[in-house]
């Protein structure tokens, strides 16, 4: 245990330090990271790091440190009205989540273990940070992310192919029956991660090239 802390802490104190220089290269290469593209960290660490902590989680803390570190990340918020209105939306219904599901309904059937709650759950909490951290970036560098959206896509294919034809084990793959007694196997990755995206966001960013010139 101790081993791994201070693993983790020569992990994060550099990372720290490179983070505050370039917050919006990390802060994209985290989120790409975060949701874990070829499922690496489930197919190979089983996502956990030790106890309770997992890969998001220490992902998520890398994720804020780069929020935190634009200076001028709150004014260009608030500058958006539209943008807060949302948040807040989604920032009251959390706080309902929280109290009605998470605490009132346990407790009047005697089953409340709140702990549990926010452990079951800390995927939904890290959606709105997030949330604002892609709105923020998104404003100062959204093609740093698409660069490193296709690079990762492509790196990914690629090694996904390789493995397919050597059987290395460099991805790691399930294998699912097509339907019940078929005899038809789909091979995938565990994992795709944000891949699914690059189109729609290619669109995105073709559009708003055109509404620039």
């Amino acid at each position: 245990m101790i081993e791994i802390i201070i693993v983790l802490l020569v992990i994060l104190i550099p990372s720290f330090i490179l983070i505050q220089r370039y917050p919006d290269f990390f802060f994209w290469l985290f989120l790409m990271l975060f949701f874990d593209p070829g499922g690496f960290f489930q197919g190979y660490f089983e996502s956990n790091i030790f106890g309770l902590i997992d890969y998001s989680d220490v992902i998520f803390v890398l994720l804020v440190i780069a929020i935190l570190s634009v200076k001028k990340g709150t004014v260009l918020i608030n500058n958006d009205k539209d943008f807060k209105k949302i948040f807040y939306y989604f920032l009251l219904v959390q706080i309902y989540y929280v109290i009605f599901y998470g605490f009132l309904v346990p407790y009047l059937n005697n089953r409340i273990d709140f702990q549990f709650f926010l452990q079951k759950n800390r995927m939904y909490f890290m959606a709105l940070p997030i949330m604002y951290g892609v709105y923020l970036f998104t404003q100062r560098s959204i093609n740093i992310f698409f660069k490193m959206l296709v690079f990762f896509s492509i790196t990914l294919l690629i090694l996904y192919l390789i493995t397919l034809l050597t059987n290395i084990p460099i991805v790691p793959l399930e294998t699912l029956e097509r339907y019940t007694g078929s005899g038809i196997e789909r091979i995938s990755m565990l994992s795709y991660g944000l891949i699914h995206w690059i189109l729609p966001i290619a669109i995105i960013l073709f559009f708003i090239k055109q509404r620039k010139r």
